[in-house]
C-alpha cells in the first residue's frame, strides 16, 4: 500500500514537472524549429508551424482597423475615398501576400539574415523576447519593439503562428 502511494505521488510529480517543462520550453523550441526550417529552406517544415487561414484573418483585421483609424483622423473626402479603396483591396492583397513562400521569406529576413556589426562581428539584432498571454498564446517580439511581434496560439500540444501584431502608428513629430 505504501509503495503504491509513493509510486502514485512520484508519477503525479513527473506529470506536473513534464507539464511545467512543456509550458516553459515549448515556445522557444517552436521558434528554434521554425528558424531551422527557414535556414534549410524547407517550406513544408516551416508551414507546419503556421496557421495560414488564421494568419490571413488576423492580418485583414489589423489592416482594416489601421485604415479605419487613419481615415477617421483625417476627415477629408480624399482620406475617406482612400480608406474605402484600401478596405476594398485588403482582402485580395492579404490573400495573395500571406502564402507559404512569402511568410517563409519574411521570417528568414527577420530572423536569419541579420546584419553583423563590422567591428565586433556580432549580430546587431537583439534576441527575441517571448511574452506569454495565458496558457494558449505567446508573442515573440524584439526587445526594442514591445508593441509588435509574431502571435502564436496553442494547437494541441504544439504552437502555430496565427497573427502579427503591427507596430502602432506614430503621430507627426512636433
Amino acid at each position: 500500500m505504501r509503495k503504491t502511494l509513493i509510486a502514485a505521488i512520484a508519477a503525479f510529480a513527473l506529470v506536473i514537472a513534464g507539464g511545467a517543462g512543456w509550458y516553459v520550453f515549448s515556445p522557444g523550441w517552436t521558434l528554434r524549429s521554425m528558424v531551422a526550417a527557414a535556414k534549410a529552406r524547407d517550406e513544408a517544415a516551416f508551414s507546419a508551424y503556421v496557421d495560414y487561414p488564421a494568419l490571413r484573418q488576423d492580418m485583414k483585421a489589423e489592416l482594416t482597423a489601421r485604415i479605419e483609424q487613419e481615415s477617421k483622423k483625417d476627415g477629408s473626402p480624399q482620406a475617406k475615398l482612400a480608406g474605402v479603396m484600401g478596405l476594398a483591396l485588403i482582402g485580395p492583397l492579404v490573400d495573395r501576400m500571406v502564402s507559404p513562400s512569402a511568410i517563409n521569406q519574411a521570417f528568414t529576413r527577420l530572423t536569419i539574415e541579420q546584419p553583423k556589426d563590422a567591428s565586433t562581428g556580432k549580430d546587431e539584432r537583439p534576441e527575441p523576447v517571448i511574452r506569454r498571454q495565458g496558457l494558449n498564446r505567446f508573442v515573440v517580439a524584439g526587445k526594442d519593439m514591445p508593441d509588435s511581434g509574431l502571435v502564436f496560439a496553442r494547437r494541441g500540444l504544439g504552437w502555430k503562428l496565427v497573427g502579427i501584431d503591427l507596430p502602432p502608428v506614430k503621430g507627426p513629430q512636433a
